[in-house]
């Protein structure tokens, strides 16, 4: 109840008294709603003191001493159980971390097994290995996912992410790619030297295509892997890691070559337009700059993968002695053979791309 207290302006403006004044009750009203009455044992009042009129008004709110009683109970059991949740969310993370660094590990040594099996030619096997180390690598990169889907959440969307978790990121999203890359690679290898690949134009075009995205896996996967700084892991993983790091740097470089490797096959098979190949075979018995002494060759022509023998003189490169319309002379080292520079001898300089262009110029 709320007791005001107003002044009463009905007298004469010509009387000299001063005014009257008169108490009344009203409700309270919304915007206000102070307490004056009695103050039951149980509570505690809350607020301040106004004074208006020569009267004390208490603006506020009353609070029950339950509430405080609750309040006080729960903050007491939080602290006796906080230590307990502490350990329990410490020991979580230690068996978090321990998991993931035993798959990761497990996964790396799928990985080479994988790659030494590809080297040996073993490719069926191979494959297999590849495959087991790509789900590995991928079950282990949803783990923290599955674990804790909203903190994962939160920190993908954060610009920049903590240094041990985007380290796990790189480690398995590298690890990843590199799989699928091997288990790609192993496959169109088979298939090369089982001969599917030669005999079909359209699966040999196909495995170009694979080879080259293959990788592009293994140079992303390199990126992600070189940004990796070594000091960040435990010292128990830092030299298997050094060493796994120069192992990968090479497997790069292999993969890069394979890759123009396998585009040089589609080339030579006319997978796009028709081509026409000289091969010549070299004698290292009788030594020359790029390897030996042509002493043969042969004109093939391929077209969609199907390829023909356009020509082999049976007496090699003496066939072409006759042919020539003019003579060309030797460099003057080659004159204590002929001064005269003739097919066989073409291959004079030991950079083959200089020695090939002067083949082909003399034939």
């Amino acid at each position: 109840v709320l007791i005001s207290i107003e002044k009463d302006h009905t007298s004469s403006p010509y009387t000299t008294r001063w005014p009257q004044t008169k108490a009344k009750i009203t409700a309270p009203q919304k915007k206000h709603t102070p307490n004056v009455s009695l103050i039951p044992s149980l509570d505690l009042l809350e607020g301040r003191h106004v004074q208006r009129y020569g009267v004390t008004f208490f603006k506020g709110r009353i609070v029950s001493l339950r509430r405080v009683h609750m309040m006080l109970f729960a903050f007491i059991t939080l602290m006796l159980l906080l230590p307990f949740q502490i350990q329990a969310i410490l020991e979580s993370v230690t068996y978090e971390k321990q998991y993931i660094e035993s798959n990761i590990v497990t996964a790396a040594a799928f990985l080479h097994e994988g790659y030494t099996l590809l080297k040996a030619g073993d490719f069926t096997p191979a494959q297999n290995i590849f495959s087991t180390a790509g789900q590995q690598f991928k079950m282990t990169a949803g783990f923290p996912r599955r674990q804790h889907p909203i903190v994962v959440s939160v920190l993908d969307t954060i610009p920049r992410q903590p240094v041990r978790y985007q380290m796990f990121k790189d480690v398995t999203e590298s690890g990843y790619l590199i799989a699928r890359a091997g288990y790609i690679i192993a496959g169109e290898a088979r298939k090369l030297v089982s001969g599917e690949l030669v005999s079909d134009a359209a699966l040999l075009a196909q495995s170009e295509a694979a080879v080259h995205a293959a990788t592009q896996d293994i140079l992303e996967a390199h990126f992600l892997f070189s940004r990796i700084n070594p000091r960040e892991l435990d010292e128990t993983l830092r030299q298997d890691f050094i060493e796994k790091k120069i192992l990968f740097d090479k497997i790069a470089r292999e993969a890069v070559n394979a890759d123009k490797a396998v585009s040089l096959i589609a080339r030579m098979a006319g997978i796009d337009d028709p081509a026409l190949w000289l091969i010549v075979f070299q004698n290292n018995a009788e030594l020359r700059a790029s390897g030996g002494f042509i002493g043969s060759f042969g004109l093939i022509k391929a077209d969609k993968g199907v390829v023909s023998i356009v020509d082999i003189p049976g007496g090699g490169t003496y066939d072409l002695r006759g042919s020539f319309r003019k003579n060309v002379i030797a460099p003057e080292p080659l004159h204590l053979i002929n001064p005269i520079w003739e097919f066989q001898d073409s291959n004079w300089w030991p950079d083959w791309p200089a020695t090939a262009r002067k083949i082909v110029w003399f034939y």
